[in-house]
């Protein structure tokens, strides 16, 4: 008669949507923390002196507003030797050349605030460059 332990046991099924599902979860919120942290960290957003709204109004500015386009300023393969946070990975992956920074954002999943400042940072190391919608 065999013994308890010899018997085969059957793993729950593995589910990918639900593991990309809690995975992208994880990014976001990752992204989320780290980049706010950089916020603050760089002082180009105050906690004391400016809310939401007003650290959103700054980056739109930086950026030239919803309808410019952000493109790549260096080939692919050299972008993935450079270090860059969370939020900035997830936002490179939604660059096509053709989706403004408004449908980036939307695509991301990210918090808007969260999503301007990793273009901000990819626009400021020259990662991107951001051109007007024709």
């Amino acid at each position: 008669m065999a013994a308890e332990d010899d018997r085969p046991t059957l793993y729950p099924a593995f589910d990918v949507e639900t593991y990309a599902r809690e995975s992208d979860k994880r990014i976001r919120s990752a992204a989320a923390a780290s980049n706010a942290d950089a916020a603050l960290g760089e002082g180009l957003v105050e906690a004391s002196d400016a809310s939401d709204d007003d650290a959103e109004q700054i980056y739109w500015a930086c950026l030239g507003g919803r309808d410019r386009v952000p493109v790549l300023t260096r080939p692919l393969d050299e972008l993935l030797s450079v270090p860059r946070t969370a939020a900035e990975g997830l936002v490179l992956s939604f660059l096509d050349g053709r989706r403004t920074i408004a449908a980036v954002i939307e695509a991301s999943g990210l918090p808007t605030p969260v999503a301007l400042l990793g273009l901000y940072d990819l626009l400021d190391r020259d990662v991107i460059a951001l051109r007007v919608l024709e």
